[in-house]
C-alpha cells in the first residue's frame, strides 16, 4: 500500500510558469497550457524530481516499494565509460539532467504519486494553494499522467504545422560546438578524405553557424559525426524552447507516451532523421536514452 508523507514539496513548487495561461484555470507546477484543461511539463522529469520521489517513498512506503522505484543503472553498460555514469542519478552535477533507466510502469507510478501528493497539498496547505493561483472559493484537482502520442505531437509541434516543420521549429540551427582544431577531429573521420579538404570544410561550417541545436547525433559532411553521447541539462543553454515554451521536445532523451513501447522525439543516441515529431522509436525496457514528462488534467475537486 503506497503511503505518502505530506511535507511541502520543494522543487516542483518552485518551477511554476504562467506564460500562455488559460484564464480561470490554475497552472500545475512546472506546467504550461496545452489545450482545454490539459497542461504539460515544461521540461522532462529530471533526477532532482526522481530523488524527491524516492525521498518520500523511503520515508513513508515499504522498502520493497522504494527499491522497485530505483532506476536501472545497468542501462549505462552500452556507454563506453559506464563507470562514470553509474552514479548519474545521485551525482550533484546531474541534478537537472533527465532521469533515465526508468520503465513505463515506473513512470506511470510516478505520475500517480505526483497526483496524490500535489492534491493533498492543495487541501492541507493554504499557502501552496495561493501560489497555485486557486481562489479560496474554487476547488480544483490535478491528475498527472503520461501524454498520449497525439498530445505529445501537439506539444512538440507548438503552434506550427508539423508536416511543414517536422521538428516544431522555424529554425533549428545555431553556432557549432566544433572548434577550429581540425587535427582534434580528423582522426575520427570514418572515410578517406584529404586533411586539407577537411580543414577547409570545417572552417566554412563553423563560419556559417549551421549546427543542429538539438541534442542528437550530428553529422558533419558525410565523413564525420559527433555529439554529446549522453543526456544534457533539461535547460541546456545550447538549445531553446519551442513556441509553446517547452524544452527538449526533440533530442536529449526520447520520451515515453501513454502507449507502451513507443517513444517520441529522438535522443542523444539517435540521428536527426529518426527524431521527427511523427517518428516512433520502439523500446522494450529501460534505456539510458529514454525518459518522460507528464501531462496534467485540471479537474473540479470531488
Amino acid at each position: 500500500m503506497l503511503r505518502i508523507g505530506f511535507v511541502f514539496i520543494i522543487y516542483f513548487g518552485s518551477l511554476s510558469c504562467f506564460s500562455q495561461k488559460k484564464p480561470g484555470l490554475p497552472f500545475p507546477p512546472n506546467n504550461l497550457w496545452l489545450y482545454d484543461r490539459v497542461f504539460i511539463d515544461q521540461t522532462e522529469i529530471a533526477n532532482i524530481h526522481w530523488l524527491e520521489y524516492l525521498h518520500y517513498l523511503k520515508k513513508d512506503s515499504s522498502n520493497l516499494h522504494y527499491r522497485k522505484a530505483l532506476p536501472d543503472s545497468s542501462v549505462w553498460l552500452i556507454v563506453g565509460d559506464s563507470i562514470r555514469w553509474k552514479h548519474y542519478l545521485k551525482f550533484p552535477g546531474y541534478r537537472e539532467f533527465p532521469v533515465v533507466g526508468i520503465s513505463h510502469l515506473q513512470a506511470s507510478e510516478y505520475c500517480l504519486w505526483r497526483t496524490i501528493f500535489i492534491n493533498h497539498l492543495l487541501v492541507t496547505d493554504s499557502a501552496y494553494k495561493a501560489r497555485a493561483k486557486i481562489p479560496p472559493s474554487q476547488n480544483w484537482q490535478y491528475k498527472f499522467r503520461l501524454p498520449t502520442e497525439q498530445e505529445w505531437i501537439r506539444a512538440a509541434s507548438g503552434n506550427l504545422n508539423h508536416s511543414e516543420h517536422p521538428f516544431g521549429y522555424l529554425s533549428f540551427k545555431g553556432p557549432t560546438s566544433l572548434t577550429g582544431d581540425a587535427k582534434k577531429y580528423y582522426k575520427k573521420v570514418t572515410v578517406a578524405v584529404d586533411y586539407k579538404v577537411f580543414k577547409n570544410d570545417l572552417k566554412i561550417f563553423a563560419k556559417r553557424q549551421e549546427e543542429i541545436i538539438f541534442s542528437v547525433i550530428k553529422r558533419f559532411k558525410n565523413y564525420f559525426q559527433y555529439g554529446d553521447y549522453a543526456p544534457a541539462n533539461i535547460y541546456d543553454k545550447r538549445t531553446k524552447p519551442n513556441s509553446l515554451g517547452l524544452y527538449q521536445m526533440i533530442g536529449n532523451v526520447a520520451e515515453m507516451v501513454s502507449e507502451p513501447r513507443i517513444a517520441k522525439g529522438g535522443s542523444w543516441f539517435h540521428y536527426l532523421e529518426e527524431s521527427e515529431i511523427t517518428d516512433r522509436i520502439p523500446y522494450s525496457k529501460a534505456e539510458p536514452w529514454l525518459g518522460f514528462r507528464c501531462v496534467c488534467e485540471v479537474i473540479p475537486a470531488k
